[in-house]
């Protein structure tokens, strides 16, 4: 049977198509940047024996699909033209709203557009062990001659309501954060810190939060430590009085990184502030850090400041999640020695160790819950 030109020029074609990307890449590849774009890690080559020979051509069809030759370039062209006709990207972690603002949507990291909808009161158990909690560690701190204070930082999602999509319809429940602030109040004394009201106020004059990051930047961060150290007598002057001006200086906003076309998101609200203090501060060496933890996130996991001239001569421990970086540099020109731990690496140990004199834990709301973890119930402290 003859075979037509064209079916020939076909079959040829297509063996081209599968050989030609993986020689061409074979050269070009050193000079191309790798990258795992994936939220997983990638299938590595798999052991050929005769143990395994039965799945091997499953495990390699999974290698191969992780390594195709120019994967990389094929995965950021097809978000590329998804996100320019649809105006949208494929994440589950992330919510484009008005104005290309990003906000976290990650349901088993505090899930705060459930706190958003406020679809997610504590129940009445749930508050208990919290309370209960919270006054153990208060009591602790007593008997250290400590003082404690929680402060607890709003999400993004609740600061920013008018830029979340109007698909996601808000309940009219009181929020989560609002039931536990009531309900410490109303059966303990702790000191409970709640930023809420001030940087709304903050927000109709300045932006607080990045538009393409989870956080408060630093004009944020400075509205918060003001309120919480006039708990301790220390008055800082007004945001409004502060050379506050932008810069392009941060590149790296967690929520853009989570897509593939970042680059299409550019962060106008990065803010710098000065004229809050003259002081110097001293970052002393901190602790050695393990090499799994060098990129540990939300900054290193203990941060040590010493402020000579300080015009509190005490130590103030803070434990802290992310959010805590933001505030680290007005805090610590007030105090004269400041450590910071990240609260994933908190032991009950700490404060027997370091001796403050003032106990802070600062907690983002979606992180609420997590106040009922062994790791806060210092009744039985080991």
């Amino acid at each position: 049977m003859k075979i037509k030109l064209s079916d020939k020029i076909l079959v040829i074609l297509f063996f081209c198509s599968l050989l030609l990307p993986s020689i061409i890449y074979f050269f070009v590849s050193p000079n191309i940047k790798k990258e795992n774009m994936d939220n997983r890690k990638l299938a590595d080559f798999p052991l050929l024996n005769s143990l395994t020979i039965t799945k091997f051509p499953e495990k390699f069809d999974k290698y191969y699909a992780d390594n195709l030759p120019f994967r990389n370039q094929q995965i950021y062209l097809y978000s590329y033209i998804l996100y320019k006709l649809t105006g949208s990207l494929k994440s589950s972690n992330v919510i484009i709203g008005k104005d290309k603002w990003l906000f976290y949507n990650n349901v088993k990291s505090g899930n705060p557009v459930a706190d958003y909808k406020r679809i997610n009161q504590f129940t009445l158990k749930e508050l208990i062990k919290i309370k209960d909690n919270l006054n153990s560690l208060e009591k602790y701190c007593k008997e250290k001659n400590c003082s404690f204070t929680l402060i607890i930082c709003p999400n993004k999602e609740n600061i920013y309501t008018e830029y979340m999509p109007e698909s996601i319809i808000r309940t009219n429940n009181i929020s989560r954060t609002q039931q536990l602030i009531k309900y410490l109040r109303e059966n303990t004394d702790i000191k409970v810190v709640y930023p809420y009201s001030e940087l709304i106020e903050a927000k109709k004059d300045n932006f607080i939060y990045y538009k393409n990051d989870t956080h408060w930047n630093l004009l944020g961060g400075y509205i918060a430590s003001k309120l919480l150290l006039e708990n301790f007598d220390i008055e800082l002057p007004n945001y409004s009085s502060l050379k506050i001006e932008l810069n392009n200086e941060k590149t790296s906003c967690d929520l853009a990184n989570m897509y593939i076309v970042k680059q299409e998101f550019k962060e106008p609200y990065n803010i710098n502030i000065t004229g809050y203090t003259k002081l110097n501060i001293q970052r002393k060496e901190s602790k050695d850090i393990p090499k799994n933890l060098k990129n540990f996130p939300g900054g290193k996991f203990e941060i040590r400041d010493y402020c000579k001239d300080a015009p509190k001569n005490e130590k103030i421990m803070m434990v802290r999640d992310s959010f805590g970086i933001a505030m680290i540099p007005v805090i610590s020109c007030n105090y004269k020695n400041s450590v910071y731990v990240h609260c994933d690496k908190f032991k009950k140990n700490m404060i027997d160790d370091e001796k403050p004199n003032v106990f802070v834990l600062e907690i983002v709301e979606r992180h609420l819950p997590s106040l009922a973890s062994k790791k806060y119930n210092f009744n039985n402290k080991k």
